[in-house]
């Protein structure tokens, strides 16, 4: 909006009355940069206005040079407490930011570790599938004992020496406590795998929950990057415009000032 659209809608008879100043605050709060961030001057308008209704200064014509000092007066005013929130802003933000990145560093911390836990029970869960296959096996012990036996009921058989029934029942006991032992050792792995497995889920789950967790952090930070780098531009902007109006405030007056000069000449 341009001054003469908002002086239009105010309809102000130069009188500050209650629908004025409800149009004004209507009008602050639209063009306001939180809410209007790709609009900045309007609100720089609407600001000198408001400033020369209250001050009883205002004039249709922009460009009157009895108003010049006090609407220069007033738009520098307006850009410094503007530049100076801003900036207040942007320290806020800066430590937010700050903060938001040691959170970070120490989430990716704990994922390293989880990954490291994670890979130290694979290895260990490989390890403990590679012992469970071998226990399932027939091993050379096995083949011994049971060569053992069938030699020995042959040579019993041939030789009708039943004196060597006792070493085959020996054989045969021992062929059974080792493979009682094998079952005993095969199921205490089968239990550490189980374990470990279920170890392994708990880590797993945890990892997820932190790296779901570093993601919206790291969303957030990235948030956070472009207001920063978005009040960064509006500081620069607003530190432009504070620059053109101090200059055609010195034009305005070294102007006014000519024709003062001219005038008693």
């Amino acid at each position: 909006m341009n001054r003469d659209q908002i002086l239009k809608y105010l309809n102000y008879k130069g009188k500050y009355t209650k629908d004025v100043k409800k149009k004004l605050n209507k009008l602050l709060k639209k063009y306001h940069p939180d809410n209007n961030k790709d609009d900045k001057t309007t609100i720089l308008i609407i600001y000198q206005i408001k400033k020369e209704i209250e001050e009883g200064t205002l004039t249709s014509n922009y460009d009157n040079i009895n108003n010049s000092s006090s609407k220069t007066d007033t738009s520098i005013l307006f850009l410094e407490n503007m530049i100076r929130r801003l900036k207040k802003k942007k320290e806020i933000i800066d430590k937010k930011i700050d903060k938001l990145y040691m959170k970070i560093s120490h989430y990716y911390k704990l994922i390293n570790n989880k990954q490291e836990e994670i890979s130290f029970i694979e290895t260990d869960i490989i390890e403990i599938n590679d012992e469970l296959k071998k226990l399932s096996r027939i091993d050379f012990i096995d083949i011994i004992l049971l060569i053992l036996i069938i030699v020995s009921i042959i040579i019993m058989i041939i030789l009708k020496k039943y004196i060597l029934f006792v070493p085959i029942i020996i054989f045969a006991l021992s062929e059974k406590y080792y493979v009682d032992l094998k079952k005993k050792i095969f199921l205490k792995k089968r239990e550490r795998l189980i374990k470990s497995d279920k170890i392994k889920e708990d880590i797993t789950s945890d990892l997820n929950y932190v790296v779901d967790k570093v993601n919206s952090l790291v969303e957030s930070e990235k948030k956070l990057k472009t207001e920063r780098s978005n009040i960064k531009n509006d500081i620069q902007f607003y530190n432009h415009e504070l620059s053109k109006v101090k200059d055609d405030g010195l034009s305005k007056e070294n102007t006014y000032d000519n024709s003062k000069s001219y005038t008693k000449k």
